[in-house]
């Protein structure tokens, strides 16, 4: 795991956390470091995990078949933290919600082509949907579900 992943994990993961790992996260001792370190539950299907860990982000699942809450458990679905070759290099999205003053210009790289298709199908659903961590070396940026993303 990058540093910032690491750290997100020690954050907010514990043994009331279900974590679903890629096959590139899905190594002996990225399991033993969060089983040792934050005592989470390991799960094999996306729909069941509160918190996924996605190391090669060209070749993720799809963003509907992660859970996404439901209106009255909006909590209850997936966090992914993904890690990108950088934060800054990609195609420039335009974000717009709570907490931005008009919009704000993103260019996160490495992700797969339907991810912002995606990302607003996701943003639709809002209570519910997943939220994003995206992650690279010891940079973090968040991508609440209220937020939307505009190419």
């Amino acid at each position: 795991l990058e540093p910032a992943t690491a750290a997100v994990c020690l954050t907010l993961a514990d043994f009331e956390t279900p974590v679903w790992l890629d096959s590139r996260s899905n190594l002996p001792s990225v399991r033993k470091y969060l089983g040792f370190h934050c005592g989470v539950p390991f799960v094999d299907s996306v729909e069941r995990s509160t918190f996924a860990i996605v190391a090669n982000p060209m070749t993720m699942p799809r963003l509907a078949e992660f859970n996404p809450g439901t209106e009255l458990e909006p909590q209850a679905s997936t966090t992914i933290v993904v890690q990108v070759p950088s934060l800054n290099g990609g195609p420039p999205v335009r974000w717009r919600g709570p907490g931005i003053q008009r919009e704000v210009s993103v260019d996160v790289d490495g992700l797969a082509s339907w991810f912002w298709e995606d990302w607003e199908l996701n943003h639709e659903l809002y209570p519910s949907g997943v939220d994003v961590l995206f992650t690279s070396g010891n940079a973090i940026i968040a991508l609440p579900r209220s937020i939307s993303g505009e190419i």
